[in-house]
């Protein structure tokens, strides 16, 4: 039997005395870690002014091959072409003399750099527009998946993925007057085959045909790209409206492709501007100048020539050229989807 005393002492509540920091050790040893290395650590603003940005110089540094590529294969020739420009630098000589303006004057106020012109101005506004339209009517055909349009759509694009100088080959062959399209032409009784590639008022809309084949294969890729991100509720609102199928086309449809548009007609417009690879190879300018185009100028003056400061002021003039149209048309595809 236990005594009164340790009864009462049973009773007594037992009172944990607090620590004198008021934490447990553990949280303790861990406040004084961050503290420590607070300490050590430099100041975010100190950093900066010491070269921090050592997390951007990784980056930096991977980039320097293409940076290195680009100098040298792009900035650099463009560099050399502007200085030549205003020499009468021959391409073999060691020395050369500045001439000034002399070279873009002749460029300017020659006759058949006036028929080159001509010519590549008709190529790009035939290649821009047969391409696009071309290429939008094929991609509406072809928008709906299934696997007969997937194997249609491979085979429309093959032709842009050949090189331009086969392409010219392959047409050549085609064009010749024992070619497979002088034969259909007797087939089906049309007459006598046209001089294709050698005939002047020929020659150059056959060309123009070429490029057309190759690039709407791009145009049509771009515009069903487009075609299939419009929201299909927006065609079916119009349908229960009473809308046709042109009206939806010409109130739906094309509003919404405009950027597609703005892509590929720059495309194409450049590739106009700098059809060469297909006149080498199947015209070479003739016949006689009807098929000259500005590219083609450019490299007979330079390398056939040896007149390679007259050349270089052809390219810088089409350089000019090329920018100054694409950014017209960017800006005047911008500005009308911005009106909308």
């Amino acid at each position: 039997m236990r005594s009164p005393t340790a009864r009462q002492d049973e009773a007594k509540p037992v009172r944990v005395e607090p620590t004198s920091t008021g934490r447990s050790p553990v949280v303790g040893i861990g406040l004084r870690r961050v503290r420590d290395a607070a300490r050590t650590s430099v100041h975010p603003r100190r950093a900066l002014r010491n070269g921090g940005a050592t997390a951007q110089r990784p980056g930096f540094r991977l980039a320097l091959p293409g940076l290195g590529l680009y100098s040298v294969f792009v900035a650099y020739p463009a560099v050399a072409t502007a200085y030549y420009a205003f020499t009468n630098w021959n391409g073999l000589a060691q020395h050369w003399h500045f001439v000034g303006l002399k070279n873009f004057v002749s460029v300017l106020s020659s006759g058949l750099e006036r028929t080159a012109f001509t010519n590549t101005l008709e190529a790009t506004v035939g290649i821009a527009l047969g391409a696009n339209i071309l290429g939008l009517a094929i991609a509406l055909l072809l928008q709906k998946r299934s696997r007969f349009n997937y194997v249609l759509r491979l085979l429309w694009f093959l032709p842009a993925a050949l090189p331009s100088i086969v392409a010219g080959y392959i047409w050549t062959f085609i064009y010749s007057p024992s070619g497979p399209l002088d034969k259909v032409w007797v087939l089906l009784h049309l007459g006598a085959a046209p001089g294709f590639l050698g005939s002047p008022n020929e020659a150059l809309p056959s060309i123009i045909a070429i490029a057309i084949w190759q690039v709407s294969g791009y145009a049509m890729v771009l515009l069903l790209a487009g075609l299939q991100a419009i929201d299909e509720q927006l065609h079916e609102a119009a349908r229960v409206d009473g809308a046709g199928v042109l009206q939806r086309l010409r109130f739906v449809t094309l509003p919404l492709l405009r950027p597609a548009f703005a892509v590929s007609f720059v495309f194409s417009t450049v590739t106009g501007l700098l059809l060469f690879d297909v006149v080498v190879a199947t015209t070479n300018g003739g016949p006689g100048y009807a098929t000259e185009t500005l590219a083609t100028q450019l490299y007979k003056q330079s390398f056939e020539y040896n007149n390679f400061g007259w050349g270089m002021a052809m390219g810088v003039l089409m350089g000019i050229l090329v920018l100054g149209v694409s950014a017209a048309m960017l800006w005047i595809f911008n500005r009308k989807e911005a009106r909308a």
